[in-house]
């Protein structure tokens, strides 16, 4: 297969492998493979851990070896850089074909991260696998319901297509036709605005109830709980509280005996994203 044809793994793969998933829930690993099963992806899903917990009801396996050839394309890498060159060809053998490196520590750290980066792609060309990354935020392919990211929740189906690159050269490149669209996007949106404040806004109405109940079960939340718990008591609260699709309140008052209002107040997302924790 060819490199052309192997980015369509990207966007349309048949099973996914998240390796490093990690049982806390605030390291890449948890979040990735949360988001992925989350969206609804249809296709079988792995993931690798050398210490073989279960996580989000997914039995970890020890090494990529284990994962069943053949059945998936695409793999999520959550591991450190040093251990990424060596796992490639291990994930080539399974018949993987395309992987998102989330992991940093490449070139963006100087000298030695840009040799290892150069190693990284060369092993990637010498395996077969396409690479997107490193130090990336992971990808989203709403048509196959794929959301491998480690950032916001999946996005709802739509018609617009977005791709990224972050990075200064890009930015000074770009800048003259940042400034021409946006003074045109301006006047676009400021003739716009009264049809979308008459016809749209004023319709609006916020489902309140809906988005607490979100809120309260989004199981980065219990990262405020790991001074009051510990990070191992943590990770069991956000794992029990998705499986079981309680709220992690409720779940942790239950596993810890902590007062509800305490929890409340420590889990108040609007305390949370103003920091000081």
């Amino acid at each position: 297969m060819s490199a052309i044809e192997n980015i369509g793994t990207l966007f349309n793969p048949k099973g996914v492998v998240v390796v490093g998933a990690s049982t806390h829930p605030g390291k890449f690993g948890f979040v990735a493979l949360h988001n992925i099963l989350s969206s609804g992806f249809t296709g079988p899903v792995f993931a690798t851990n050398p210490n073989k917990p279960e996580i989000l009801g997914i039995q970890t396996l020890e090494r990529i070896q284990d994962v069943p050839s053949g059945e998936a394309d695409f793999a999520m890498i959550c591991i450190s850089p040093d251990k990424i060159i060596k796992a490639l060809p291990e994930l080539a053998k399974i018949g993987i074909t395309s992987a998102f490196v989330v992991s940093g520590g490449f070139k963006e750290t100087g000298e030695k991260g840009e040799a290892l980066e150069k190693q990284l792609i060369a092993k990637a060309q010498e395996c077969g696998v396409i690479i997107a990354g490193p130090n990336g935020q992971g990808l989203v392919s709403t048509p196959v319901n794929l959301c491998s990211q480690i950032v916001s929740p999946y996005p709802p189906t739509g018609d617009i297509s977005i791709a990224s690159q972050s990075g200064n050269f890009q930015l000074n490149v770009m800048l003259p036709v940042i400034a021409y669209n946006l003074l045109k996007s301006i006047t676009l949106m400021s003739n716009s605005m009264p049809l979308l404040a008459n016809k749209a806004i004023k319709t609006f109405k916020v489902n309140k109830k809906n988005i607490a109940e979100s809120l309260g079960m989004n199981p980065i939340l219990v990262t405020a709980l790991n001074r009051e718990i510990g990070y191992e008591k943590a990770a069991h609260v956000a794992k029990k509280a998705y499986k079981e699709k309680r709220s992690i309140v409720d779940v942790a008052h239950e596993e810890t005996g902590l007062p509800l209002k305490r929890l409340k107040i420590l889990l108040n997302p609007e305390k949370l994203i103003k920091g000081g924790l």
